[in-house]
């Protein structure tokens, strides 16, 4: 990821270097494309083969002018973060090869993490969301209801709960990335007054 627009000095040879960086951990090298991004840098990776592998919206909310809150469900946090990784993976959203690094993720990330779970009565997942608060900003992620249940109003639950704890410490704006061919969660998102900021490409060697 770059954060620079005007750092173009030898960028075919940084280029080239980070990726062999990569490699030498036995991790592939994926270049995000943001507005921070050189267009030379992403000429370079074009003439070198490299092809786009996915475009994500990041979506924000004023929380001052939500209104969801009305009709949310008040749900607690989840304390139990195993099981609420189990329960994420039983949905489907976090596979098990990644539940290593979403556990790590979640031990150390900065702000404060509220994982948001419902389960039917036989303790089966219905939807999960992970919540971070930073000052005034309030990220979702990990935002899933399970395939067999969904059209059931199941995710739409499981954000207003999301948002609500946000506005009870103290965010004042909500962000969140949506790949751009998610259409329902697209709609989702928008209905509940969320509007695009930017987007980012991934590449790929």
């Amino acid at each position: 990821s770059c954060l620079d627009a005007a750092d173009t000095s030898d960028i075919d040879r940084r280029l080239l270097s980070a990726a062999r960086e990569f490699e030498n951990f036995g991790r592939p090298v994926i270049l995000r494309q943001t507005p921070l991004t050189p267009q030379p840098l992403v000429d370079v990776a074009d003439e070198n083969g490299w092809a786009r592998i996915d475009t994500t919206d990041v979506m924000r909310l004023d929380l001052a002018s939500w209104s969801g809150a009305d009709d949310a469900v008040l749900r607690l946090p989840h304390q139990d973060r195993g099981h609420w990784l189990d329960q994420a993976i039983a949905i489907g959203e976090v596979t098990e090869l990644r539940r290593a690094g979403m556990a790590e993720l979640l031990a150390n990330v900065q702000g404060e993490v509220a994982l948001f779970l419902s389960e039917d009565t036989d303790g089966a997942p219905q939807a999960v969301a992970m919540a971070v608060r930073f000052a005034d900003l309030l990220g979702l992620f990990t935002i899933a209801s399970h395939p067999h249940l969904r059209g059931q109003g199941h995710g739409r639950s499981i954000l207003r709960s999301a948002l609500t704890w946000g506005v009870k410490t103290g965010a004042r704006r909500a962000w969140l990335a949506v790949e751009a061919t998610n259409t329902p969660a697209r709609r989702l998102y928008e209905a509940e007054g969320f509007t695009p900021v930017y987007d980012y490409t991934y590449w790929q060697a």
